[in-house]
Formats: structure tokens, sequence, C-alpha cells
């Protein structure tokens, strides 16, 4: 007896995000991109103590901006 013991994470995900309707999708993908500048930001704080709340978000929209820190 065989058992097939892949890995289907990658199926069960490509059908879950089939299953969410447009706009589940949009909000999801607001979270996200809310998640990741929150992670930037805190990086970049952590950098650059002394820095404004200004700078480091103009810092954030350079790193969005150009994918570079």
């Amino acid at each position: 007896m065989s058992v097939d013991v892949r890995d289907r994470s990658d199926e069960v995900y490509a059908a879950a995000v089939r299953a969410l309707s447009f706009e589940q999708k949009l909000s999801v993908s607001e979270e996200l991109r809310a998640l990741a500048w929150r992670r930037v930001a805190g990086t970049v704080r952590s950098e650059h103590p002394q820095w404004s709340d200004a700078e480091v978000e103009q810092q954030v929209r350079e790193v969005f901006l150009r994918g570079c820190a």
C-alpha cells in the first residue's frame, strides 16, 4: 500500500484564492499592502531612530516606488 504524501499546499491555496470574490481578493490585497508598509516602516525606524515620522514615511514611499531601501 502506497501513501501519497506530496505537498498539496499550493493546490489548496490556489483553490482558496479561486473561491474568493473580487471584493474579497481586493480586501486581502489591501491588507497585505498595509502589512508590508508597516513592516518596511518598522525597519526604517529601527535603522534611523532619529528620523521624524515624515522622514520615515518618505523613505517608505521611496522603497515602494523604487523597490530598494
